[in-house]
């Protein structure tokens, strides 16, 4: 009995197990957030949107990329003054971010446009969105009796975000991390454009979540 109440407490525990907030970490040195702090930081909106589920919702929201990349760039402000970190000031950057140095590999090597792009920056630190996912995200929640007695359970239905970043250092034309932010939020009495947008600022407050705690994913 205590075997198959001990199994029954680890289906429980998985179906309800919090979304993992930054994933796929790749770092060239340790940084800490006051390495940004009083200095000129640009930021880069996403050229690549991978719209799954909710095309409709957010194609009346964000007509084109423009849009989404200054809420964005909004909500990044608003979360590094809630954490405290109104010193990190970040500016929006109009100019064509190359696509060349948003590959996976760490192997990226310079050419003459590469380096004419990092000469050109008058900012000391790049926040580049690669790429950004929506999707349809369903959750099994499963309910038991006192018992142990599966009693039922049912699907919710999450919009969820995948916001894929980098940070570069200007001066030695170096990325010093590339990470994917995750956020997702719940469906309710088809709110969808609210859990669209919750979804999204939820990935850009575990961003600003991680820069606060020194880049690292415990907090």
């Amino acid at each position: 009995m205590k075997k198959t109440a001990f199994f029954l407490l680890i289906l429980v525990l998985s179906s309800c197990s919090p979304m993992i907030k930054i994933s796929d970490v790749y770092k060239t040195r340790n940084i800490k957030s006051d390495e940004l702090k009083n200095n000129k930081i640009s930021f880069w909106g996403a050229k690549t949107i991978n719209i799954k589920a909710y095309e409709n919702t957010f194609a009346d929201e964000y007509s084109d990329t423009t849009k989404l990349n200054r809420h964005l760039l909004n909500r990044f402000v608003h979360e590094l003054g809630l954490q405290g970190l109104s010193e990190i000031k970040i500016s929006e950057e109009k100019g064509e971010f190359p696509e060349e140095l948003k590959v996976d590999t760490s192997d990226i090597r310079p050419n003459p446009k590469i380096l004419q792009f990092f000469d050109e920056q008058e900012s000391d630190y790049l926040i580049v969105i690669n790429h950004i996912t929506i999707s349809e995200l369903n959750i099994h929640n499963m309910r038991y009796f006192e018992n142990g007695v599966m009693m039922g359970g049912g699907y919710s239905e999450n919009c969820y975000a995948a916001i894929n970043f980098s940070l570069w250092e200007v001066s030695n034309r170096t990325r010093l991390i590339k990470a994917t932010a995750h956020g997702k939020s719940s469906v309710t009495f088809f709110a969808y454009l609210s859990a669209l947008n919750d979804a999204i600022n939820q990935s850009v407050q575990n961003i600003v979540g991680y820069i606060a705690n020194d880049f690292t994913r415990g907090f």
